[in-house]
């Protein structure tokens, strides 16, 4: 299919710590960090989503790959900055590619691994493919929601994924997704607002609780088998942010211990970030050997997507 070349991150210095958000949310400070699983969350104050990108891209493109790189794709945040607005092009421009195609793709947090699986579907021999995350949605988190409290943990951060046919340190095996629009619209921002509202579908929690685990169990399972390798081969499974119980339930199912996963209590919910870096994060502590990585996230709307790895 393709690979992964390398991957580099714009990751915020400023920080709100668990006792920050419980102080803005009225949460006590021990809900915070055990059952929501933040213990710290990068949040940007300056730069914007394409100067994030920026950050994060210009050390993956060397004048060769700069020369080479015929496709960029924006799979982050709708959140830009700007309204009824496409990003890649102007990125493209940014970084000074030349004959380039450039598009933005709507997926929420989800978004990293949709994006990955159009790369590595458009990327042709010789050339790259440059995929852009970002994402500053913790400033449209409303604290004193209590029905938002699942998206207290929203963070502030980019990854730049460059993708080729025949180079790279990660072999892209497969792909699986899961929609399910009963929740499309549980979650989104009314024009007028410049926050998220959670919008109380009858039922929609409880059905949540039902299908979530089910639908992620589904879409890894259903892309190792398009890899054709069984759970057992699983080394590293990538996970997005989400609740300390969910994500050692998860790990329980698959048959997983807590170091083949890597919990991002010190990142929050970076949206479509979130198992990339996840990936990378243990990558660098060692903990990847050759085998299968699985990436898994989802998305508002709501969709559930995975893919599968070989560490080369």
């Amino acid at each position: 299919m393709a690979r992964i070349v390398d991957i580099q991150f714009y990751i915020p210095q400023s920080y709100q710590s668990y006792e920050d958000i419980a102080t803005l949310s009225g949460l006590p400070s021990s809900v915070v960090k055990e059952k929501l699983g933040i213990t710290k969350k990068p949040v940007e104050n300056k730069l914007g989503i394409e100067e994030m990108l920026l950050e994060s891209a210009k050390g993956l493109l060397s004048a060769d790959r700069k020369q080479n790189t015929k496709i960029v794709i924006y799979s982050g945040s709708d959140a830009k900055g700007k309204h009824v607005w496409t990003l890649a092009p102007k990125l493209g421009y940014l970084l000074e590619l030349k004959r380039y195609y450039g598009f933005d793709v709507s997926s929420q947090c989800v978004g990293g691994i949709v994006g990955l699986q159009l790369a590595t579907k458009l990327v042709s021999n010789g050339s790259y493919a440059l995929l852009c995350v970002a994402t500053k949605q913790s400033s449209l988190v409303n604290y004193s929601d209590p029905s938002s409290t699942f998206m207290f943990d929203f963070s502030d951060g980019a990854m730049s994924a460059l993708i080729a046919k025949e180079e790279g340190k990660y072999e892209i095996l497969s792909f699986s997704f899961l929609s399910d629009g009963y929740f499309g619209d549980v979650v989104y921002a009314e024009q007028r607002s410049n926050l998220l509202e959670v919008h109380e579908i009858p039922g929609w929690r409880d059905k949540m609780r039902e299908e979530s685990k089910k639908n992620f169990i589904y879409v890894i399972e259903e892309a190792l088998s398009q890899a054709g390798v069984s759970k057992s081969k699983i080394g590293f499974v990538a996970l997005v942010h989400m609740k300390r119980s969910f994500h050692r339930a998860l790990l329980d199912t698959l048959g997983l211990k807590e170091e083949q996963s890597f919990y991002l209590e010190n990142f929050g919910h970076m949206q479509g970030v979130d198992p990339f870096l996840a990936m990378e994060i243990a990558r660098k502590q060692g903990k990847l050997e050759k085998g299968v990585v699985v990436l898994a996230s989802a998305g508002t709307g709501w969709t559930w997507g995975a893919s599968v790895l070989e560490v080369l």
